[in-house]
């Protein structure tokens, strides 16, 4: 299988972490994309594409984790059913606060663009919502995919606005990721890529 994905985008991160989490480190070639089509620089937004083997791209990335984790033997949502229904809602949560985070940074990394203070103060709001939710929830166990939304989310965090999230009043939350971090699946974004390509096109 094939997986396209963008440097520094969450999108692209929480792919990658369930590549690895899941155990298909072997069975997926990452190839970093150079779509040089996009001349604002600023790919935060841009989705990863999967080819599984010699088949039809995926460009939905909830698609990509359903295809990855039937291909990995399932496994990546907790049995039973509460445990199941909350990480389906911390899964929402933590990618409701990518999206913000996203078009926040965008935003902000704009200079020719006025600047909507009540908007951006919006966008903080529902970040810090959602932090506040994941906070009250207690990740314990093996990773599931609302762990890779939340990993993702803060490693997009710490890399635009590491002083304020290093001062979050979301402490469960921060600690909980300093050790996540560490784990292989997140280093490994660091990596420098094997491969770079073009990715395929929608439609």
């Amino acid at each position: 299988m094939l997986l396209w994905y963008t440097r520094g985008s969450p999108y692209a991160d929480k792919a990658r972490i369930a590549v690895h989490e899941l155990g298909l480190v072997d069975r997926v070639s990452l190839i970093e994309s150079q779509d040089d089509g996009r001349a604002s620089g600023r790919t935060w937004s841009q989705m990863p594409v999967l080819v599984p083997y010699n088949e039809e791209p995926i460009f939905d990335l909830g698609e990509i984790i359903a295809f990855l984790n039937h291909e990995a033997g399932g496994g990546l949502y907790p049995r039973d059913p509460a445990a199941y229904y909350r990480a389906i809602a911390m899964d929402m949560v933590a990618d409701r606060a990518i999206k913000a985070a996203v078009v926040l940074a965008e935003a902000e990394a704009d200079p020719g663009q006025p600047r909507d203070r009540l908007g951006l103060n919006r966008l903080w709001l529902s970040i810090n919502v959602s932090l506040d939710i994941l906070e009250r929830d207690r990740f314990a166990g093996a990773p599931c995919a609302s762990e890779f939304s939340a990993a993702a989310l803060c490693r997009f965090l710490a890399a635009h606005w590491p002083e304020r999230f290093s001062a979050t009043r979301q402490s469960h939350v921060a600690g909980w990721y300093a050790a996540f971090a560490c784990r292989p699946s997140m280093t490994a974004l660091t990596a420098a890529a094997g491969m770079r390509g073009r990715p395929p096109s929608e439609g």
